[in-house]
């Protein structure tokens, strides 16, 4: 096996193994920003009237639809994003806008939550700025950097006491949406244990689901 072959190999194995799976209907993985034919890996059977033989295990595989995705050789997996938060993930970080290419996955089984969402970014390493969105979004996330296809960091991102000009207030009133003044919120937690930012010019507190990013 040569080189290349087997760190795709190890990388595939240790880092991609939700992105090589059986694809289920409420299940979503797609490459944002798709290549040249010879380099998409989706691979899909063609639908069939014929009935399926379920006392026939190779005709059931045959039904199956799988999704395969080559592994990265440089950039940034995010996993263990809450699925309900995936698509607020790719938007916040405006990957949707990117030129790089990006896998982007939900809905997909995990021991550990259930159901959750991932992202695969190529030559791409997020900036502190961005890891603290992504914290802010998706607390349960784990970042996962990758280069020459070996994995040389994982870490858990972890909410900041602070964030300083990358949220809005949501009060219009707020002196920071009538002149220019960067924004700053302090992240607490309200008695159940719920993320709140805490504005520091109008002292206004909102949840999570009031973010609006700059």
């Amino acid at each position: 096996m040569s080189r290349l072959s087997r760190h795709s190999y190890i990388a595939n194995r240790n880092i991609n193994r939700g992105f090589s799976k059986t694809y289920f209907p409420n299940q979503i993985l797609f490459k944002l920003q798709p290549g040249p034919k010879r380099h998409e890996s989706y691979t899909e059977e063609e639908p069939t009237d014929q009935p399926l033989n379920i006392a026939n295990p190779k005709s059931m595989d045959k039904k199956r639809t799988e999704l395969k995705v080559s592994a990265l050789r440089n950039g940034t997996v995010i996993d263990h994003i809450p699925a309900d938060q995936s698509f607020q993930v790719v938007k916040m970080l405006n990957l949707d806008e990117s030129s790089r290419q990006i896998y982007f996955g939900t809905n997909l089984d995990s021991a550990k939550y259930g159901k959750k969402g991932i992202i695969k970014i190529t030559d791409k390493f997020f900036e502190s700025e961005e890891i603290s969105k992504i914290a802010l979004v998706a607390p349960s996330a784990t970042l996962i950097e990758i280069k020459d296809y070996d994995v040389t960091s994982k870490r858990k991102v972890h909410l900041p006491d602070s964030v300083e000009k990358i949220v809005k207030c949501f009060n219009p009133k707020c002196v920071t949406n009538n002149q220019e003044i960067d924004t700053k919120f302090y992240v607490t937690e309200d008695h159940k244990g719920n993320m709140k930012l805490a504005c520091h010019f109008c002292e206004k507190t909102m949840g999570k689901e009031s973010i609006d990013f700059f």
